[in-house]
């Protein structure tokens, strides 16, 4: 029996000089209507497996760029060196079908470790975004069913990430682009409200984990915390969300511990981190302790002056203050530094009516700052100011004490040296003067003439030298009439007019 013949090979017809491999590689790599071109210059069976390879090819092409097959083989190539710079955009991710982009989800947080060891952070970063984004729609959806499960959903799958990834040798590498570096930059403004108050009970959660026992370690912590950016987009929502209960006291006393840090100014951050740990402190303080430790504990000479210098209005920090930590405050003011317009500032916010019941207390630490203030404009705020003390009292200046204070006030307002172009210094001495007066004005009325006696005579070394340096810096009368006018009633006006005879001795 003979064997069948053999088929010869067919020739392949060439409409041209190119190879069939050029012809191929031109065809994958051009749009449609340029590949069925060039594919017309193959005949025969050339043509059909070349059409075969085009298909396929264009469609595994196709499918490496949608998003999830993109994710996938980021997790099945086995060279990492260009996975890094391969980024799939967040809104590719979101533009993604409800099916699709439930499975992108599902992939992202299955191999999340994987993702971790493979991905840049900017990736990271977007992936993360896009699962608390996503979840965060769920929940919009069914908020009142699912609440309680989805909140423990996201605490349960970052718990896992914190205890798994977020270890101190990572976390605190300033090299190593890790889990907890990438989900600290979200910028969480751009998230719904339920997705940020997730976002804090992570930061949250991340503090009660174990990189948080660097906090007690104090230096770690803080050199850490320094070299991350933009803090705000992290610690800014923490605080505003942050929830407390009895599971979570490790947490609360940790957060406590930061937030005092931070108002102590052991932190160089912005003003917006320092507000809004100070309102924290405020909000939450009372509630964890239950009374059993007061607010105005953290409050110190440190606090004030950080807080001012940074732009805190120290207005509510000062009202929570007891008359016992007043008195403590202004007893303790640094006594080892010479006083500064600063802390004068703060004294005269820390006087106020309710010392009235302390006066004789609040006088001695009050002889002792100004006794150590050098040359400050703010002393006389702080004169004026103890002189507020009794403003509401109908008897002021019924007791030595009270003349005292009358009496020191107008003695600092009388020592400080004029100059017309310093307008504060001016300015404070009025006030000084006019305040005095007022308080005459009321002990005047309550028959009490020693006290306004007293108000006469120092009135006389005061006003006389200021109306003095006026006419003899400006040369205009006007300018004095015009002063006289600001302070003076017809009861002032007695006052001032016995300072006529010392500034006519005094100017000539």
């Amino acid at each position: 029996m003979k064997p069948p013949p053999s088929k010869k090979a067919r020739n392949a017809t060439r409409s041209t000089d190119v190879s069939i491999e050029q012809i191929v590689e031109q065809a994958v790599l051009s749009d449609d209507a340029a590949c069925e071109s060039l594919l017309r210059r193959l005949t025969g069976f050339e043509k059909e497996v070349v059409d075969a390879v085009v298909v396929i090819s264009k469609g595994v092409n196709t499918m490496r760029r949608h998003p999830y097959m993109a994710a996938l083989s980021m997790l099945l190539d086995s060279s990492h060196s260009d996975i890094s710079d391969r980024i799939i955009e967040l809104i590719t991710l979101q533009e993604l079908p409800t099916h699709e982009k439930n499975e992108a989800a599902d992939l992202i947080v299955s191999f999340l470790p994987s993702y971790c060891s493979r991905c840049s952070n900017k990736q990271l970063q977007i992936f993360l975004e896009f699962v608390i984004s996503k979840r965060s729609e769920e929940e919009t959806v069914r908020f009142e069913r699912y609440s309680e499960a989805f909140n423990e959903s996201v605490r349960n799958y970052f718990g896992h990430g914190i205890k798994t990834k977020w270890k101190i040798d990572e976390v605190f590498s300033s090299n190593e682009e890790s889990l907890l570096n990438a989900f600290l930059s979200i910028p969480v403004q751009s998230l719904s409200a339920f997705a940020s108050e997730q976002y804090a009970e992570v930061v949250k959660r991340g503090f009660r984990s174990k990189q948080s026992l660097a906090l007690e370690k104090g230096k770690l912590f803080k050199e850490t915390l320094e070299n991350l950016t933009d803090l705000e987009h992290y610690l800014c929502p923490a605080l505003t969300f942050f929830k407390g209960s009895g599971s979570t006291w490790c947490s609360w006393t940790q957060i406590i511990r930061l937030t005092s840090s931070i108002i102590a100014g052991e932190f160089n951050f912005d003003k917006i981190v320092i507000d809004r740990a100070l309102t924290f402190q405020l909000k939450y303080l009372p509630f964890v302790y239950e009374r059993a430790r007061n607010l105005e504990n953290i409050i110190d000479w440190k606090v004030l002056l950080y807080l001012q210098r940074v732009g805190i209005s120290l207005d509510v920090p000062i009202s929570i203050l007891s008359t016992e930590r007043v008195l403590e405050l202004l007893a303790t003011c640094p006594s080892e530094l010479e006083i500064k317009n600063e802390m004068l500032s703060i004294v005269a916010k820390l006087i106020s009516p309710r010392l009235k019941s302390v006066a004789t207390t609040c006088l001695v630490s009050l002889a002792s700052i100004f006794e150590r203030a050098k040359n400050c404009i703010e002393i006389l705020s702080c004169a004026a100011s103890a002189l507020e003390i009794n403003f509401n009292s109908q008897l002021f200046g019924h007791t030595d004490v009270e003349r005292d204070i009358v009496v020191l006030c107008l003695g600092i307002a009388s020592s400080q040296p004029l100059n017309d172009a310093v307008y504060n210094r001016i300015r404070g001495m009025q006030k000084v003067i006019q305040n005095a007066m007022l308080y005459a004005h009321h002990a005047s009325k309550e028959k009490s003439e020693a006290m306004w006696l007293v108000i006469a005579i120092t009135n006389v070394q005061v006003v006389g030298p200021i109306l003095s340096q006026i006419i003899k810096h400006s040369g205009k009368t006007e300018l004095t009439v015009w002063k006289l006018s600001t302070i003076s009633d017809k009861h002032r006006c007695r006052l001032t007019s016995l300072c006529l005879p010392s500034f006519l001795l005094f100017f000539s």
